[in-house]
């Protein structure tokens, strides 16, 4: 197939008005931006382009149907060696123009119907004269849920004629916030499913003559009016909305396979060693504008020597052969040691080192995989390139951080950290300043989470080779955000800075400019009077705007460690840092072009490190059902490369799982190579035991792994909105357990005793997880005082990688399971993410589903938590019974005790067997479902397990087990069965049973 050409966009209808100007002379670039402005202003929102109040938009990109409308149908087979340059740049152009043009193609399709959605304007609040923050209720409907914004996201809002969908109000800027009506008013639960966005309005901005009236006036009486409000057809108003897709990270994926294709392609020049003045007339005019020296300067009797000068800006020669070494993985020529670079760091641990001690102990630590892959991958890395793949737990980013901690201790070696996923990003950049600050290291990091969104809003007409000398106009424009902070500091009203939700202090480049600023202001006098004399608006005033480029620059030049996207990196960010050492953090999730921006925009001193999983993430690809290439696109290079046979290191060894939570993955996922690396004494500390005493609380079983399968009989069916869905009985049933260890003192990390617990709370579906981030929400307001966004958070699957917690609860959601549930990644991130233990919420008809006995992962779960894995126990089914009765506790019931609804027969696993308890299998004297009186049972004992063989012949310590036994001779026998009955943990009120208090006085941990 021929290679496809590059998306067209159609031109504008409406030339502006700069055209009368010299686009090239820097005298006139005044007088251009502001005929730039004055039509952006005119005809743009936040840099979009408006429609006109008709609808019709005269923007909308035309997305060649060749694109889309290809032949031949996805490729299964992936290719791991590339046969050449131009092999690898057909495929991935073809396969990323695609996938752009679909995404494209999607909104794109949605704007033009111009479709219109009820909607109710609940309350406005005044922020001046011209401005006014709008509440808007939105009624969604299927056609907006995969494009609707996430939370804290913008789309544009319009109001429309019902009657013709006509606009009758510009475009505003519309925010989505969390939708918490449900929470706050029992009578509104039906508000639940609207979408709120929060809109600013600007008067002076919206020529239109709508009127909008807000149906809870500003009287004082919101929360009253709030309470009578009813939503109808007839206090609706109509709206419009228009989704917008970003191009910066297809645009910067392009221009970098582009730039490295190109400087491939050119022969090595060898320049000319000497000239005489006698030499040949051509070979002194190439050397006249090599030099950009006029022939008759050049020295007319002294040869001279001529050497060429280095481009920073272009392509070098080890950023082309690390290029080349991804395409095929050949037998590298070259290698880069970095104990050749930094001495320092060979032997870091000897006596006089001078590192400091902090640093040390983190090289200390290091296990055997990771003191392996130190001395074996950095003293042998291929072109510079080092790839090391890591399974959950295994200190990927620990392993990196203490190689970057143990270089930059002696040196002012400078790194850029790249990671393709916010979150992530900012707990490896807080993970840095705490490593940096109890070492006692002065280093300067900076997290540039908005710099791609400053250089789009700031590059400046005209490429750097139409400037000429004297020009003080700078390559960006960073005036309007630091010119804002000055004003608010000016004021006092400075925002607090950026913290990460554990509150680490994450300062942007904003943050750091100003603060730098504030401290040496005795050397930047010149832009101090620029801000103070300058008149009008100070954003047209080149001087003031180079001072400020001036002030940035020199921030970056003293930047030790910044980290950001891979977007943000080919940006103009990339000439003003030059890093020593480039790490790529998740490359298994970023696509081989967005691995490629790291290579063809840096070429550091030290090389490249890349870390990852390639069995947790790939990279995001939604067109991987149509697009002939969709599944190259969706392999990474680090992926290529393992299976190329040319990784020769990985991290295996878990430090996150207790309770030997990481075996089942290992069998399942690494071939059992992934092994725990917590002393088998450790491997259940007290606050684990704590768990899988709550575990066996929830199951009334013996939970020796503390990993279930809840089922919870007699609920109903999921929701569906839009395309998602969430389960309502799934998602109360869940944040009640939630709030029983968020509220027990016991539930603590199994890693340091002095910090709370901390729940995870995972689901395959965007408004699933919404629903539950409301809950989350709700919960913390009614009690402030649990620090409950920090200690529970709920994603998807596909945001979870990078995170982990004390327990993580997985809501499966639908009747049955879907393709994308049993896909190894999402499945192997699922079931790698918990510390002390976990439970699955399973509808109970999923398991009877036709789909699931055909799943690959799902079911091996299934039954390995039914009936053990190689004679091991890896977790429990419990049935537990929703909704047919209330939950009764002592004070309800007197002298009775709910049960469990069924019981599951014992699996022959032999760590499951108890001291004295009857392994026969005897259910059939079990009580199901019926009431036992109180007095049958005496008052909680702990049970200590057989010592249970590893699979490597060690044993395990004892560890203890929460249960209940029976008193009565009559029933001695089901006492000692392994089905406990319901067992209750700390008087906790739990959904399968009763409020017990149990003497935690009467137990030896």
């Amino acid at each position: 197939m021929a290679p496809v050409d590059n998306i067209s966009v159609t031109s504008l209808e409406n030339e502006p008005a700069w055209g009368s100007h010299d686009i090239d002379d820097p005298n006139n670039i005044d007088q251009i931006f502001s005929a730039m402005e004055a039509f952006l202003a005119k005809n743009s929102i936040g840099g979009r382009l408006q429609f006109e109040l008709d609808g019709h938009n005269h923007n909308v990109s035309q997305i060649p149907q060749r694109l889309l409308q290809q032949d031949e149908p996805p490729k299964a087979d992936i290719i791991v060696r590339f046969k050449s340059i131009e092999h690898f740049k057909t495929i991935h152009k073809q396969a990323s123009e695609y996938e752009d043009a679909l995404e494209t193609k999607d909104v794109d399709d949605f704007n033009k119907e111009g479709n219109s959605f009820k909607a109710w304007p609940l309350v406005s609040i005044p922020e001046g004269d011209d401005i006014t923050t709008w509440m808007i209720l939105v009624e969604p409907r299927q056609i907006i849920e995969a494009r609707i914004p996430n939370v804290g996201e913008s789309c544009l809002l319009r109001l429309v004629n019902p009657n013709s969908d006509e606009g009758v109000s510009a475009w505003w800027n519309a925010r989505r916030a969390h939708n918490n009506f449900a929470e706050v008013s029992k009578g509104k639960e039906s508000w639940s499913k609207l979408i709120v966005f929060n809109v600013r309005l600007v008067k002076s901005e919206d020529e239109s003559n709508c009127v909008i009236h807000a149906l809870i006036p500003s009287d004082g009486k919101q929360h009253e009016n709030l309470e009578k409000l009813e939503l109808t057809k007839d206090n609706a108003v109509s709206v419009g909305l228009f989704f917008t897709k970003s191009d910066a990270t297809f645009e910067a994926e392009m221009k970098s396979l582009s730039k490295l294709v190109k400087a491939s392609n050119i022969p090595p020049v060898t320049p000319l060693a000497t000239v005489n003045r006698g030499a040949e007339s051509e070979q002194v005019t190439k050397v006249g504008v090599w030099l950009d020296l006029a022939p008759e300067l050049l020295p007319e009797t002294k040869p001279i020597v001529v050497k060429k000068p280095i481009n920073p800006r272009a392509v070098q020669a080890q950023q082309v052969e690390a290029f080349k070494y991804l395409l095929d993985f050949h037998e590298p020529e070259s290698f880069v040691n970095i104990f050749d670079i930094y001495p320092h760091m060979r032997e870091p641990n000897r006596p006089g080192s001078g590192i400091p001690s902090a640093i040390l102990k983190k090289y200390a630590r290091m296990n055997e995989h990771q003191r392996n892959a130190y001395n074996g991958l950095l003293s042998k890395m291929p072109y510079g390139i080092a790839m090391l793949p890591g399974g959950p737990g295994g200190g990927k980013t620990d392993w990196v951080m203490t190689v970057i901690g143990l270089m930059q201790s002696k040196s002012r070696a400078k790194v850029l950290y790249l990671l393709d996923i916010n979150g992530p990003l900012d707990d490896a950049t807080a993970k840095y300043i705490w490593l940096m600050q109890n070492a006692g290291l002065p280093k300067r990091a900076i997290r540039m989470k908005n710099f791609g969104t400053e250089f789009k809003r700031s590059v400046r007409v005209g490429a750097m080779n139409t400037r000429t000398k004297g020009s003080e106009e700078p390559e960006v424009d960073f005036s309007r955000n630091f010119l804002s902070l000055y004003t608010q500091h000016a004021a006092g009203t400075a925002p607090d800075p950026t913290r990460t939700r554990h509150q680490h202090i994450l300062p942007s480049l904003d943050e750091a400019a100003w603060e730098h600023y504030d401290k040496h202001r005795d050397e930047f006098e010149t832009l101090t009077d620029a801000i103070a004399t300058c008149n009008g608006s100070p954003l047209q005033n080149r001087q003031l705007r180079r001072e400020i480029y001036v002030l940035y620059s020199a921030v970056l030049r003293l930047a030790d460690f910044i980290a950001t996207t891979p977007c943000v990196a080919a940006s103009a960010f990339s000439h003003m840092f030059i890093p020593d050492l480039v790490v790529f953090d998740e490359a298994a999730h970023a696509r081989e072009l967005s691995t490629l921006i790291s290579i063809a925009n840096f070429c550091p001193k030290t090389g490249w490190i890349f870390i990852g999983d390639h069995r947790q993430t790939q990279p995001t690809v939604k067109s991987n059902n149509t697009n002939p290439h969709g599944r190259q696109l969706a392999t990474s290079a680090m992926e290529r490369a393992y299976l190329a046979g040319v990784l020769n290191h990985q991290l295996l060894i878990n430090h996150r799982a207790f309770g030997r939570l990481e075996r089942l993955p290992s069998k399942l996922i690494y071939g059992g190579k992934m092994v725990s690396g917590i002393p088998h004494i450790d491997r259940f500390p007290r606050w684990a035991k704590f768990v899988r005493g709550y575990l066996d609380g929830l199951a009334g079983l013996r939970c020796s792994t503390p990993r279930l399968i809840v089922h919870l009989n007699g609920v109903g069916r999921p929701t569906k909105v839009g395309t998602s869905w969430y389960h309502q009985q799934h998602m109360q049933w869940t944040m009640e357990r939630v709030w029983e260890l968020i509220n027990n003192p016991r539930f603590r990390s199994a890693e340091n005793e002095d910090n709370k617990g901390t729940i995870l709370l995972l689901a395959p579906y965007k408004a699933a997880v919404t629903k539950y981030q409301e809950a989350i929400e709700a919960l913390a307001k009614a009690h402030p005082n649990h620090r409950i966004p920090q200690r529970v958070e709920a994603r998807t699957w596909d945001s979870s990688q990078g995170h982990e917690a004390d327990i993580v609860a997985i809501d499966y959601v639908r009747e049955y399971p879907t393709g994308f549930m049993d896909g190894m990644y999402r499945f192997n991130v699922g079931l790698t993410r918990a510390r002390q233990g976990e439970w699955h919420l399973m509808h109970p008809n999923m398991p009877k589903a036709e789909t699931f006995q055909k799943t690959n992962y799902l079911r091996k779960l299934y039954s390995a938590c039914e009936k053990g894995l190689d004679g091991l126990g890896e977790g429990r089914i419990a049935n537990i019974t929703w909704g047919a009765q209330p939950i009764a506790t002592v004070h309800d019931v007197p002298g009775k005790v709910l049960v469990k609804e069924e019981t599951v027969k014992d699996a022959p696993i032999k760590d499951e067997i108890v001291k004295g308890e009857n392994t026969k299998d005897d259910s059939a004297g079990e009580p199901s479902g019926e009431e036992l009186p109180v007095q049958d049972f005496d008052a909680p004992v702990l049970i200590l397990s057989d010592i249970e063989p590893e699979e490597d012949g060690n044993e395990m310590p004892k560890t203890p087990h929460f249960g209940y036994t029976h008193s009565s001779a009559a029933n001695s026998q089901a006492s000692l069965r392994q089905e406990t009955t319901t067992v209750v943990v700390d008087g906790l009120k739990l959904g399968l049973g009763c409020e017990l208090p149990v003497n935690y006085d009467n137990i030896v941990w």
